[in-house]
């Protein structure tokens, strides 16, 4: 690898070898050490990091610092060349701990392929937290074991073709595992209780029977919370991260008050719809802690 850049040395050096130490192998989460030193020189490169995921970043700096450099602009280079004078040192840690990107599949089909194609730039832009808005009123594209259902009556569909779009467990397992090996978490959101409409297609029979076009779940019995414990249960085993959103945003109450049979219960908890909102959000919370999200 020459050293060239916009002016040039007297000289050409080779740069053959990068070595790479770590110091432990941790476990992907949030907080985990990013950081990295790069250290470069005429002849080699050298990335410390305490952890595999600084290292990952102290290459892909190394990468960036690396060009293909057009013959009439360098021809005393060789192909692959350094954007800067050696040697150098760079010593570097986030000064975010949470740098992320959403996308919302709830809303518009991703093919896996695409989603790897943001993973991929995500890594390049030194991000490490995808928010994977998985469910919305316009779908449940995710296909459970558990609940089949839920996938079956509420997926997308090609609108030419016809053809079932949808995330198996499979094709979840291989996103995340490519995100992992890019040192890219991946935090999963199920939208509730607002937003929920693609869950309802899939159990209507658990949703507040109401005028509006937003229904929302029925608060006054066990029967949705345990289909929430089984859908968070099985994607807790294919999302390894600690983190788990659950939305929780626009919720029109006006669908409870308007039920007389949940206006009777609200009156015996003596709940107002709001705090029927928050009695709703403590038992999602729970279940979350129980299979060791937060």
């Amino acid at each position: 690898m020459g050293v060239c850049g916009s002016h040039l040395r007297s000289y050409r050096t080779t740069l053959t070898t990068v070595i790479v130490t770590v110091a432990a192998v941790s476990s992907l989460q949030f907080g985990v050490n990013e950081s990295y030193t790069l250290a470069v020189n005429v002849t080699h490169a050298v990335i410390t990091a305490p952890t595999q995921w600084g290292a990952l970043y102290g290459l892909e700096s190394f990468f960036q610092l690396v060009l293909i450099e057009p013959w009439e602009v360098c021809p005393v280079c060789n192909k692959y060349v350094l954007r800067v004078d050696v040697p150098f040192t760079i010593h570097d840690t986030p000064r975010v701990q949470w740098r992320g990107l959403m996308i919302d599949t709830g809303r518009h089909y991703l093919p896996p392929v695409v989603i790897k194609r943001a993973i991929d730039a995500m890594a390049a832009s030194k991000l490490n937290a995808l928010h994977w808005h998985l469910t919305d009123d316009q779908s449940f594209p995710v296909c459970l074991d558990a609940q089949p259902d839920l996938c079956r009556l509420s997926q997308y569909h090609d609108h030419v073709t016809g053809a079932p779009q949808n995330y198996t467990s499979a094709v979840i397992r291989d996103i995340v595992e490519y995100a992992t090996d890019r040192g890219v978490r991946i935090m999963p959101e199920l939208d509730l209780p607002g937003h929920s409409v693609g869950l309802q297609r899939g159990a209507p029979a658990l949703y507040t029977n109401c005028t509006s076009t937003h229904k929302l779940p029925d608060p006054t019995t066990d029967d949705f919370f345990q289909l929430i414990d089984s859908i968070v249960g099985e994607l807790a085993t294919l999302f390894p991260d600690r983190h788990f959103h659950m939305g929780g945003d626009e919720v029109d109450t006006s669908c409870w008050t308007e039920n007389p049979a949940v206006v009777k219960w609200m009156a015996g908890k003596k709940l107002t719809a709001m705090g029927t909102l928050g009695y709703f959000q403590s038992r999602i919370q729970s279940i979350l802690a129980s299979h060791r999200a937060r």
